[in-house]
């Protein structure tokens, strides 16, 4: 946009501010928006929208054009055969009596993208609508905290394999639930201050103090994803005691393979289950008890 062009919209958002008790101008788009189109008429001229935009915060991915148009689509398609998949995985699976939940899991997070980004689609084709790109954003960043919150599930999972004396303790449990709690507490502080200063006018100190929240949430996102490697890491860097050794430990040595087409036998888990304590306490050291998470589950 030329300097030109510029001058007039700064001076239009200028008169706006002056209105709004002198908000910083990245802040209240939704209100602004409608103050324009009272003042200018419902088709706003699209250097005004690109300035506007222009002051706002920065988004991954940036806002979206009508080049986001088919992208999005794109990405919708993929999500659904991925949710579609995982959907049929889970029923062959619960049919044979192999419970693995966590495969609709990756169904609602493969729901949850696809809205995302259909909103993101509808959100290309006008960038005025404000509610429809704040919802679209907190649907694509939810599905990234609940991927890696079950990939730390996971991990958790295989650290109480390795160590199941330790990984069974109160303590171990509480530092878990503890973690996860202060995860639900980043998504709900990154949405609040993604969202308010979209919806409502903030002072210039307030919209600092809202992007510093986002950028704080961001540092914590990033280290969070870093706890499931580290609780692997945790797994293999101490070794099983001897109480570890002679514990029990109920492992699917009924899953023989880890071939992409490959379903257990029917009702092999229960099959499992009621001779589980009749069988060695070395069996969590036999071949097949390895194979912990195929990837037909």
């Amino acid at each position: 946009m030329s300097e030109s062009d510029q001058a007039p919209m700064h001076g239009l958002l200028l008169l706006l501010q002056a209105l709004n008790n002198g908000a910083d101008m990245g802040t209240g788009i939704l209100q602004v928006k409608g103050q324009a189109i009272n003042l200018l008429g419902p088709n706003l001229p699209e250097s005004l929208k690109m300035y506007a935009i222009g002051r706002q915060n920065n988004l991954l991915g940036s806002y979206p054009t009508q080049k986001d148009l088919a992208p999005s689509i794109v990405f919708c398609v993929l999500f659904f055969l991925i949710a579609v998949m995982h959907f049929v995985i889970w029923i062959i699976n619960f049919k044979r009596g192999h419970y693995f939940w966590l495969s609709l899991v990756w169904v609602a997070y493969c729901a949850m993208r696809i809205v995302g980004f259909a909103l993101r689609a509808y959100w290309s084709s006008d960038i005025l609508q404000v509610n429809s790109g704040i919802a679209s954003e907190i649907f694509l960043i939810i599905p990234s905290m609940v991927i890696v919150s079950f990939n730390l599930i996971l991990a958790q999972r295989l650290f109480t394999w390795r160590h199941p004396v330790g990984g069974n303790r109160m303590l171990f449990w509480n530092i878990m639930f503890v973690l996860y709690f202060i995860v639900c507490l980043v998504i709900a502080m990154t949405i609040v201050a993604a969202a308010v200063p979209y919806l409502y006018f903030l002072s210039y100190h307030a919209y600092k103090a809202y992007k510093e929240v986002v950028m704080v949430s961001s540092v914590l996102i990033i280290l969070y994803s870093l706890t499931a490697i580290s609780l692997i890491g945790l797994s293999y860097f101490f070794k099983p005691t001897r109480k570890d050794e002679n514990l029990y430990t109920y492992q699917p040595w009924w899953v023989e393979s880890f071939h992409p087409f490959y379903f257990v036998q029917p009702h092999a888990a229960q099959k499992a289950e009621e001779t589980f304590m009749k069988r060695n306490h070395n069996h969590r050291h036999a071949k097949a008890s390895h194979c912990r998470y195929p990837s037909s589950l």
